[in-house]
Protein backbone atom coordinates (compact mmCIF):
# COMPACT_ATOMS: atom_id res chain seq x y z
CA UNK A 1 0.00 0.00 0.00
CA UNK A 2 1.32 2.98 -0.82
CA UNK A 3 1.43 6.15 1.08
CA UNK A 4 -1.20 7.97 -1.25
CA UNK A 5 -3.68 5.10 -0.72
CA UNK A 6 -2.98 4.96 2.86
CA UNK A 7 -3.20 8.22 2.82
CA UNK A 8 -6.95 8.06 1.36
CA UNK A 9 -8.00 4.94 2.91
CA UNK A 10 -7.31 6.93 5.77
CA UNK A 11 -9.76 9.82 4.87
CA UNK A 12 -12.05 7.94 3.76
CA UNK A 13 -12.05 6.10 7.19
CA UNK A 14 -12.81 9.86 8.50
CA UNK A 15 -15.15 10.81 5.74
CA UNK A 16 -17.24 7.67 6.74
CA UNK A 17 -17.46 8.96 10.71
CA UNK A 18 -18.39 12.08 9.91
CA UNK A 19 -20.89 11.26 7.80
CA UNK A 20 -22.46 8.77 10.29
CA UNK A 21 -22.07 11.53 12.89
CA UNK A 22 -24.00 13.98 10.44
CA UNK A 23 -26.67 11.28 10.12
CA UNK A 24 -26.81 10.88 14.37
CA UNK A 25 -26.99 14.95 14.18
CA UNK A 26 -30.21 14.68 11.92
CA UNK A 27 -31.81 12.51 14.33
CA UNK A 28 -31.01 14.58 16.90
CA UNK A 29 -32.32 17.24 15.23
CA UNK A 30 -35.71 15.66 14.25
CA UNK A 31 -36.06 14.24 17.75
CA UNK A 32 -35.95 18.34 19.24
CA UNK A 33 -38.29 19.30 16.43
CA UNK A 34 -40.76 16.26 17.54
CA UNK A 35 -40.42 17.30 21.37
CA UNK A 36 -41.37 20.79 20.39
CA UNK A 37 -44.36 19.94 18.19
CA UNK A 38 -45.22 18.01 21.48
CA UNK A 39 -44.49 20.92 23.64
CA UNK A 40 -46.54 23.66 21.75
CA UNK A 41 -49.63 21.66 20.97
CA UNK A 42 -49.72 20.63 25.17
CA UNK A 43 -49.88 24.62 25.53
CA UNK A 44 -52.50 25.22 22.98
CA UNK A 45 -54.71 22.14 24.84
CA UNK A 46 -53.62 23.55 28.50
CA UNK A 47 -55.01 26.77 26.72
CA UNK A 48 -57.89 25.79 25.29
CA UNK A 49 -59.00 23.85 28.55
CA UNK A 50 -58.63 26.77 30.84
CA UNK A 51 -60.85 28.72 28.49
CA UNK A 52 -62.93 26.04 28.41
CA UNK A 53 -63.54 25.82 32.75
CA UNK A 54 -63.76 29.80 32.67
CA UNK A 55 -66.19 29.85 29.85
CA UNK A 56 -68.06 26.59 32.13
CA UNK A 57 -67.65 28.26 35.46
CA UNK A 58 -68.53 32.65 34.63
CA UNK A 59 -68.19 34.68 37.47
CA UNK A 60 -68.18 31.85 39.84
CA UNK A 61 -64.70 32.16 41.90
CA UNK A 62 -64.95 29.42 43.76
CA UNK A 63 -61.81 28.26 45.96
CA UNK A 64 -61.26 24.85 43.79
CA UNK A 65 -61.18 26.80 40.40
CA UNK A 66 -59.09 29.54 41.86
CA UNK A 67 -56.50 26.68 42.75
CA UNK A 68 -57.27 24.80 39.49
CA UNK A 69 -56.25 28.42 37.43
CA UNK A 70 -53.30 28.99 39.80
CA UNK A 71 -52.11 25.32 38.64
CA UNK A 72 -53.37 25.23 35.38
CA UNK A 73 -50.93 28.76 35.00
CA UNK A 74 -47.91 27.25 36.61
CA UNK A 75 -48.23 24.12 34.17
CA UNK A 76 -48.40 26.93 31.37
CA UNK A 77 -45.04 28.50 32.41
CA UNK A 78 -43.41 25.33 32.92
CA UNK A 79 -44.37 24.00 29.42
CA UNK A 80 -43.36 27.94 27.84
CA UNK A 81 -39.45 27.23 29.83
CA UNK A 82 -39.68 23.73 28.19
CA UNK A 83 -40.24 25.38 24.56
CA UNK A 84 -37.12 27.63 25.33
CA UNK A 85 -35.02 24.93 26.56
CA UNK A 86 -35.98 23.05 23.27
CA UNK A 87 -35.19 25.92 21.13
CA UNK A 88 -31.67 26.22 22.53
CA UNK A 89 -31.16 22.42 21.97
CA UNK A 90 -32.52 23.28 18.18
CA UNK A 91 -29.77 25.89 18.01
CA UNK A 92 -27.17 23.52 19.19
CA UNK A 93 -27.80 20.99 16.92
CA UNK A 94 -27.74 23.20 13.88
CA UNK A 95 -24.74 24.48 14.69
CA UNK A 96 -23.25 20.95 15.07
CA UNK A 97 -24.99 19.58 11.98
CA UNK A 98 -23.58 22.67 10.41
CA UNK A 99 -19.77 22.23 12.08
CA UNK A 100 -20.27 18.28 10.94
CA UNK A 101 -21.50 19.40 7.00
CA UNK A 102 -18.31 21.28 6.89
CA UNK A 103 -15.58 19.03 7.97
CA UNK A 104 -17.51 16.67 5.32
CA UNK A 105 -17.17 19.12 2.48
CA UNK A 106 -12.94 19.08 3.93
CA UNK A 107 -12.79 15.57 3.91
CA UNK A 108 -14.44 15.45 0.60
CA UNK A 109 -12.05 18.17 -0.91
CA UNK A 110 -8.98 16.39 0.46
CA UNK A 111 -10.10 13.26 -1.21
CA UNK A 112 -10.44 15.48 -4.39
CA UNK A 113 -6.99 16.17 -3.96
CA UNK A 114 -5.13 12.97 -2.96
CA UNK A 115 -7.27 11.96 -6.35
CA UNK A 116 -5.99 14.89 -8.40
CA UNK A 117 -1.79 14.32 -6.72
CA UNK A 118 -1.90 10.37 -7.88
CA UNK A 119 -3.26 11.33 -11.09
CA UNK A 120 -0.46 13.79 -11.50
CA UNK A 121 1.87 11.75 -10.58
CA UNK A 122 1.09 8.86 -12.56
CA UNK A 123 -0.47 6.77 -10.33
CA UNK A 124 -4.17 5.75 -10.09
CA UNK A 125 -5.37 4.81 -7.06
CA UNK A 126 -7.91 2.15 -8.56
CA UNK A 127 -4.98 1.04 -10.98
CA UNK A 128 -3.86 -2.91 -10.41
CA UNK A 129 -0.84 -3.25 -8.86
CA UNK A 130 1.02 -4.41 -11.86
CA UNK A 131 0.04 -1.92 -13.50
CA UNK A 132 1.22 0.64 -11.24
CA UNK A 133 4.67 -1.60 -11.03
CA UNK A 134 5.52 -1.30 -14.47
CA UNK A 135 4.42 2.87 -14.69
CA UNK A 136 7.05 2.62 -11.88
CA UNK A 137 9.35 0.80 -13.40
CA UNK A 138 8.64 3.13 -16.66
CA UNK A 139 9.62 5.99 -14.42
CA UNK A 140 12.49 4.55 -12.97
CA UNK A 141 13.93 3.53 -16.63
CA UNK A 142 13.32 7.05 -17.89
CA UNK A 143 15.75 8.47 -14.98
Amino acid sequence: MTDMTRARAGLEKLLKFARLEAEALRTDLADVARAQSAAAASLTGLDDALHHEEAVMGDVNTTDFVAYKENMHARRHNLQTTLLTLEEAETRAKTRLEAASAEIRKLEHLICINERDAKTNGVSETAPIAERRNVAANLAARL
